[in-house]
Formats: C-alpha cells, structure tokens, sequence
C-alpha cells in the first residue's frame, strides 16, 4: 500500500508508526520533494509520500485500512489511547479504529482473530 500524507505530519507520523507501534520507519530518497516514508512491520511493509494536496486527515474513511497484527490487542490500544490517538467505531463492525496523524485508519488485531471469520 502507498499512502500520501502532508508534509506537517512527518514527525508526527516517525512517532506514531516507529514508538508506538513498534514499525521499523525508514526514509528513501527517490528525487521527490520529500523523501518516501518506508513503514516495515513483521508482515510487510507500506510507504507514505508527502505532498502538500495530501488527503484531509479528517475524512480518514476515503482511503485503504491498515490491520496490525500483535499479540497484546488491548496494551497496544492502551498506548494508542495514552498518546491521544484518535478512536471511532465503525457501525457495521465490533472492532476499535484508530487514526494515525495522517488520517489513517488502522485496526490492531491477534494473529488468531485475522483468521477467524
């Protein structure tokens, strides 16, 4: 996946994804503006480009989803709620979102629950 955000959330974005998540965050240079932003976790990897027409962060539910695999669902919502992370609930769901500075919408789930229906 390969998202955009505006350039005002980088470091905001380094947090999120590199202290709180625990994602390797890695910058690459590819001749743009602002380098591409490499976020790697145990199950892959998506990048974010930042550019000033990036997607309002407010409207969050307009692009992809991300799932996060851990093996401690509510620490890992307890450290998001702690850093005053954004939550919602989505009505055709159970499930807890949270939004990443860009806007992004993620969800944290076990390795047991991805494979349930």
């Amino acid at each position: 996946m390969h998202g955009f955000a505006h350039p005002d959330t980088r470091q905001a974005m380094q947090q999120f994804y590199g202290t709180l998540l625990g994602c390797l965050v890695r910058e690459l240079d590819s001749g743009l503006q602002h380098p591409i932003m490499l976020i790697t976790t145990a199950g892959g990897s998506f990048s974010v480009e930042f550019v000033d027409d990036a997607p309002d962060p407010e409207q969050p539910w307009r692009g992809a989803w991300i799932e996060f695999i851990t093996d401690d669902v509510p620490a890992l919502h307890q450290r998001l709620r702690d850093a005053k992370t954004p939550e919602f609930r989505h009505p055709g769901s159970p499930h807890l979102y949270f939004r990443a500075p860009n806007g992004q919408v993620l969800r944290l789930l076990t390795e047991a629950q991805l494979k349930s229906p």
